[in-house]
């Protein structure tokens, strides 16, 4: 019986005793969960007032290359994606069909010096003209599905006129103001630019020179036209055509564009159709200009933006026409 009894009290101490470690191990582990969870909201705390900032000057410093540029905007929400870029086919030497089938022209090359410049991802879509801007014969033009429907970032080399500012954005431009006149036949000697009574005038579609820009000219007479004296043409192969079987008296174009005086001649005063020039015409509230901006006057700063636009002149001139651009200082 003493033996029993006392190996029963041993057995009751050595639990009690292995109670109370028990209790103490348990109080330890709680206390180190404590302490941790302290030290997580303490650091989230932290990093929550910290705001992510962004590197970019906006004034582009001549100092800033490629590389600090892009880890300027590697901190930046949103901005390093890949971009797209609209580019057309029927403004040559801006931008063309090459040779080859590819799209070419100088808005190409400048697209990949600046996005070079800024270290991003860029890549250009070939669309038609109204897909970024439409004009509508005797309706007001609207900005295009492929701007509005995000299928691109932005459509390039398009310039800033009034119509154009109540629904769409711009980036820095990057030429100088072009003006517009008529183009006829050569051997016609009967248009008057001077009043369009009568005249069915011929537009591209899309294109700042249309009948709008026509009605703030207060010295050509009856330029308030009919829808039935508006034909837009989604090519200016389509109205050459529709000029050379009198369906149309004149074609209202830019005078930078290319073209071929033994057949056409420009005619009348020059007109002019817009605010600013050249620009990369975005959605309201895009980021792109963000990093374009600065980007493309880094290029500007350096001379790289003077050669592309100079060398342009030459390398992308069709059929063996020089052209002049109207460069920015």
């Amino acid at each position: 019986m003493s033996e029993n009894a006392d190996t029963l009290q041993i057995t009751e101490t050595d639990s009690a005793r292995m109670g109370m470690d028990e209790g103490r191990f348990t109080l330890i582990g709680l206390l180190v969960v404590a302490a941790v969870a302290i030290v997580a909201i303490v650091l989230a705390s932290v990093g929550l007032s910290r705001n992510p900032t962004t590197n970019i000057n906006v004034g582009g410093t001549s100092g800033q290359g490629q590389a600090g540029m892009s880890s300027a905007l590697t901190g930046s929400s949103g901005l390093k994606k890949t971009w797209l870029f609209a580019i057309g086919h029927d403004y040559s030497p801006f931008e063309y069909v090459n040779d080859q089938g590819y799209t070419d022209g100088f808005n190409i090359d400048l697209i990949s010096a600046v996005c070079a410049e800024a270290g991003m991802q860029c890549h250009t879509v070939y669309l038609e003209y109204p897909t970024c801007w439409n004009s509508i014969p005797g309706k007001h033009p609207v900005p295009g599905e492929a701007l509005m429907g995000n299928w691109v970032d932005a459509c390039t080399g398009w310039y800033v006129v009034q119509e154009r500012l109540n629904s769409v954005a711009y980036s820095t431009s990057f030429m100088k103001n072009i003006k517009a006149n008529f183009i006829v036949k050569k051997n016609d000697n009967s248009f008057n630019p001077n009043d369009l009574r009568g005249k069915t005038i011929g537009f591209q579609d899309g294109w700042v020179n249309d009948e709008k820009c026509l009605l703030r000219q207060n010295n050509i007479a009856n330029n308030d036209l009919a829808v039935a004296q508006i034909k837009h043409y989604t090519h200016s192969e389509e109205a050459y055509k529709a000029l050379d079987n009198n369906e149309i008296a004149a074609f209202f174009h830019s005078l930078d564009a290319l073209v071929d005086l033994t057949k056409y001649k420009w005619i009348g005063a020059q007109y002019s159709c817009m605010l600013k020039g050249m620009s990369m015409m975005i959605k309201k509230g895009s980021k792109l200009a963000q990093w374009w901006d600065p980007a493309f006057n880094n290029v500007k700063e350096k001379g790289v933006y003077r050669k592309i636009c100079k060398e342009a002149e030459t390398k992308h001139a069709r059929d063996e026409v020089r052209i002049d651009f109207d460069c920015l200082d």
